[in-house]
């Protein structure tokens, strides 16, 4: 039922930002097609290494949507190896988190850096790109890439398409950061043992419930789960709309899905963070535990200050699942983007940052070698197991409002009181009329 898959990445940036946009109709000749763009089928290798070359001479802007800070951005782009290989080339930056407003301004990206989830959203962007075609016409070794992580990119493609490629090489493939962290000195505080490996939801519930409490005046918490409606969706590998284009909850792992998370919720007292990133849990520092990508503690670690006593166990999972199952490939990826005039050029300079000389420069990148990384549990981030379902072309077309639906449902299960069922009939219900109301048959 469950595969494995990969993790790791060198990205010390790492928000989720999973902005909106685009028209049906990219949806239907998607659904149709490949699901992205990819090479002219009239293209050879010859012609693209020439586009490259006549790129490569003459003044050319690459626009690139990034997810870190713009000093980051700068110390990538300035490394000494693309200047030298690339000295035509000048890099514009995009804030990840304004995609879409650059999109609007006629400012789509030429490269995007991200989260590999955000593949899922490539296609309502109008920006997915099938890199596979153009990658062996530049003769790109994908081989420098750890396997797993190049066919858990693919899983993203309904046809094996590749998308994206990873944004590190392959001696970082055993980890996946999808962990539980817990805060020892809670534990500590409390005289409670610190969480084992291989524990099920329900078992990571019970151990919080013994935090609910006031003590000197501060409230404390047991667990955040961050972004639980749509990760734990996807840890369960749940086909929330089939390849027909039609919702169906019936499946016994909706149900699961709505359990869980409203114990999450309200064996907690209504617990329903706003914040319910790692940073705000850091920042807190009034719950005891942190189910999700702890990709951040372990990538800038020093931004979280040595006083701050941390461990991590692996990431829960739902009775009967294989252990250390998580979420998906949670490292970073590099796509080329769809509307790109420059494609060939973008892929060739990716190829470049992607190289051993300019990895190795990223601080960091060697994250498990740093000394407040080495004494944590880093075995727990090792060999995951990995849900199996593949995007449909609905999926990938309605990724975005899924998730919004989804939160929707459980919410309303959590706070307001709407027992699973109503809640999963109305999540049917709703989200079929948003499907439906693009006429997409």
């Amino acid at each position: 039922m469950y595969r494995r898959r990969i993790g790791g990445s060198f990205m010390k940036w790492r928000t989720i930002v999973l902005p909106v946009l685009t028209a049906a109709a990219l949806a239907l000749s998607a659904g149709c097609s490949n699901g992205g763009g990819s090479a002219d089928p009239g293209t050879t290798s010859s012609d693209a290494k020439s586009k490259v070359a006549a790129d490569t001479g003459t003044p050319v802007t690459l626009k690139v949507a990034f997810f870190s800070s713009q000093d980051t951005f700068k110390q990538l782009t300035q490394n000494p190896v693309i200047k030298q290989k690339f000295p035509n080339v000048t890099f514009q930056y995009i804030k990840y988190a304004d995609l879409d407003k650059a999109i609007a301004a006629g400012d789509a990206p030429d490269l995007i850096n991200g989260i590999v989830s955000a593949l899922a959203d490539l296609e309502e962007r109008g920006l997915k790109y099938d890199l596979g075609p153009l990658a062996k016409l530049l003769d790109i070794d994908l081989n420098k890439f750890e396997r797993k992580k190049l066919e858990g990119i693919r899983s993203y493609g309904r046809n094996g398409e590749l998308f994206g490629l990873p944004d590190n090489l392959e001696e970082t493939s055993p980890y996946n950061t999808f962990a539980l962290v817990y805060n020892k000195d809670i534990f500590d505080k409390f005289a409670v043992p610190y969480p084992k490996d291989n524990m099920t939801w329900d078992e990571a519930v019970d151990l919080a419930r013994q935090f609910v409490r006031t003590d000197g005046g501060t409230e404390y918490k047991g667990l955040v789960a961050h972004a639980a409606p749509h990760f734990l969706a996807a840890q369960l590998g749940i086909e929330f709309v089939g390849a027909d284009g039609k919702v169906n909850t019936s499946d016994p792992k909706w149900s699961e899905l709505m359990r869980v998370n409203k114990r999450i919720s309200v064996e907690q007292g209504g617990f329903l963070p706003k914040g319910g990133d790692l940073t705000h849990f850091y920042k807190t520092q009034n719950v005891a535990m942190y189910a999700g990508d702890a990709g951040d503690l372990f990538r800038s670690p020093d931004k979280f200050g040595a006083s701050f006593q941390w461990d991590i166990a692996t990431y829960p999972v739902f009775p009967g699942m294989a252990p250390h199952t998580v979420v998906g490939p949670n490292g970073g990826m590099w796509a080329v983007g769809a509307t790109s005039k420059h494609k060939e050029l973008a892929l060739a300079v990716l190829d470049t940052i992607l190289s051993p000389d300019v990895m190795k420069s990223i601080p960091n990148y060697d994250w498990w070698n740093h000394p407040n990384v080495q004494s944590k549990r880093l075995e727990a981030l090792k060999n995951p197991n990995y849900p199996t379902t593949r995007a449909n072309a609905y999926m990938q077309k309605y990724n975005l409002k899924f998730r919004a639906e989804i939160a929707k449902a459980t919410e309303s299960v959590s706070k307001d009181g709407v027992d699973i069922n109503t809640a999963l009939r109305t999540f049917q219900e709703s989200f079929q009329k948003i499907i439906d109301a693009d006429g997409v048959k």
